[in-house]
């Protein structure tokens, strides 16, 4: 057995062979068990949005400037009406 920076190789070719098939299997595994970690970290989440929240960005600014602009108007006119 040959022995280089603290890894021990076998001398005889069926050794490497089960011995590279052995590492395959645990690097495998290991893949494996990084993408579940990785999908349970980052995948799609089950949050949702409520139809409330939605509605926020229904309307623009503009709009709501606009609507503002005629209850003010609505206003000054009733106002106006009451002097």
């Amino acid at each position: 057995m040959l022995e280089q920076n603290g890894l021990k190789v076998p001398d005889n070719l069926e050794e490497c062979q089960r011995l590279i098939v052995n590492m395959h299997e645990q690097l495998q595994s290991v893949q494996s068990a990084l993408q579940e970690l990785l999908r349970n970290r980052y995948g799609k989440k089950s949050e949702s949005i409520s139809e409330g929240q939605l509605r926020l960005f229904e309307e623009s600014p503009s709009s709501d400037v606009e609507n503002t602009a005629e209850q003010l108007s609505e206003i000054v006119a009733s106002r106006k009406a009451c002097l």
